[in-house]
């Protein structure tokens, strides 16, 4: 079985769990009511789809109040790129900021609106059988910008089972240089890396890392035929199936 010999690291927000609805709750509380100390207008449908139109650019929980703001600003992305140096644009200390409201929002709703919070972060169906089965692996990682409570906690509810340790926050470090230190930690020979932004893709420069893209993600259209290899659920089942593998 291949995970016997390689070590696998999944992304968790669009890989294997579906949490836009819950962003989009946290960042509009977190930017309309904190930092602007103003209610949010009724949610407009058009608000919603260009929010989630957005979404693939996201890397970190601050990028969500950022998607607020060009949307409120009527600001024009077109691409990673545009979206990226907006972001550089407004400096450190708004996006230090942003991150920390964007915390205490997510907190306000886990702490008073429990089980809402939990249910906003359903896992994807189609693969929580394969993740509940294959997180016993000890060679299957979570790489996440996410909390690693928060995760735990959305697992529990799912019942799914994996080793904390096996949790990991990227926090502001690339994520295929973490790998690469495992990978030399463990003295392994080669690992997988599953994600839906591909910043976290384009980033290695390890050969022993092989990075695919997570088709069922949040991901742009033309991700798929930019030249970086592409994940889809049916393979990411056969390679999770400790029995199976290939």
């Amino acid at each position: 079985m291949i995970l016997s010999t390689t070590l696998l690291f999944l992304d968790f927000d669009g890989v294997i769990c579906d949490s836009i609805q819950e962003c989009f709750a946290s960042s509009r509380i977190a930017y309309f009511n904190y930092f602007k100390n103003e209610e949010a207008d009724t949610i407009k449908n058009e608000t919603k789809n260009a929010f989630y139109s957005l979404r693939p650019y996201v890397r970190n929980g601050e990028d969500y109040l950022f998607l607020h703001e060009i949307i409120e600003k009527e600001i024009i992305i077109n691409n990673q790129k545009d979206f990226n140096f907006y972001v550089e644009q407004q400096g450190p200390k708004k996006t230090l900021s942003f991150r920390e409201l964007f915390y205490k929002a997510r907190n306000f709703l886990l702490n008073t609106k429990h089980d809402y919070w939990l249910n906003m972060n359903p896992i994807f169906a189609n693969l929580k059988e394969s993740f509940n089965k294959s997180f016993a692996i000890p060679s299957v990682f979570i790489l996440s910008t996410k909390k690693p409570d928060y995760i735990k906690e959305i697992l529990d509810f799912h019942n799914i089972y994996i080793n904390p340790e096996r949790i990991i926050n990227s926090l502001n470090k690339k994520k295929c240089s973490i790998i690469s230190q495992i990978l030399n930690l463990k003295e392994m020979k080669t690992a997988i890396f599953i994600d839906d932004q591909i910043d976290h893709l384009i980033q290695n420069q390890d050969r022993r890392i092989r990075t695919y893209l997570a088709s069922w993600g949040y991901i742009q259209e033309k991700w798929l035929t930019s030249g970086i290899q592409v994940m889809t659920e049916e393979k990411l089942i056969i390679l999770l199936n400790p029995v199976k593998g290939p």
